[in-house]
């Protein structure tokens, strides 16, 4: 039971994951059209080069370099409260992104986010190698990955509802999502470690 609990919080920690990471695909559009209260793009007066920066190189360069320390670190201290702690900080960097008045601020973010989210699969992989046995792991990890999906298809679907809340209560929802997500781990860590 306990190694299904953390599959299941180590799933809603990777949909919040790729959710975050994805979402600002779904909060702009370039060319005619669109408002402020939709698109973030409009309201910072964001340019097509300044957004290929935001959705690149602030996030993918600094979760490259991280990801080499995530590493170190998931192998040095125990792996979910890294995770929760990670996933409590690009809860952070996705609220930073829907409070954000200025372009440094929406880069800020995403290298909060990219430095955070570098920690989640050197954490989750081990801690399901460590819960599932050699017969059930196939399983377990590809029930983990299926997190990558369904955080995309709902980073897609925030389109669809940033027009009726807009994209800084859309950045504040996955915020929030994430931040239940490492209160759900963080639970499910302390009971397991309650019961050894």
């Amino acid at each position: 039971r306990r190694p299904r609990l953390l599959l299941g919080a180590l799933v809603l920690i990777y949909v919040s994951n790729q959710w975050c990471r994805a979402l600002p695909a779904s909060l702009v559009r370039f060319g005619s059209g669109g408002s402020a209260h939709e698109f973030m793009n409009v309201a910072l007066e964001l340019d097509e080069v300044q957004y290929g920066l935001l959705s690149s190189y602030a996030f993918t360069a600094l979760y490259s370099v991280a990801s080499l320390a995530a590493g170190a670190a998931c192998d040095i201290f125990a792996r979910a409260p890294v995770l929760v702690a990670a996933s409590a900080l690009w809860s952070g960097a996705a609220a930073l992104q829907g409070c954000a008045s200025s372009y440094p601020q929406l880069l800020a973010s995403r290298a909060v986010l990219g430095v955070s989210q570098a920690f989640c699969s050197p954490a989750a992989y081990p801690l399901i190698g460590e819960a599932f046995s050699k017969d059930s792991r196939g399983r377990a990890n590809a029930v983990y990955s299926s997190g990558l999906y369904i955080g995309y298809a709902l980073a897609s679907l925030s389109a669809l509802a940033n027009r009726r809340i807009g994209w800084r209560a859309m950045s504040l929802l996955t915020a929030a999502f994430s931040l239940l997500a490492s209160a759900t781990l963080a639970a499910v860590a302390a009971v397991a470690a309650l019961a050894t």
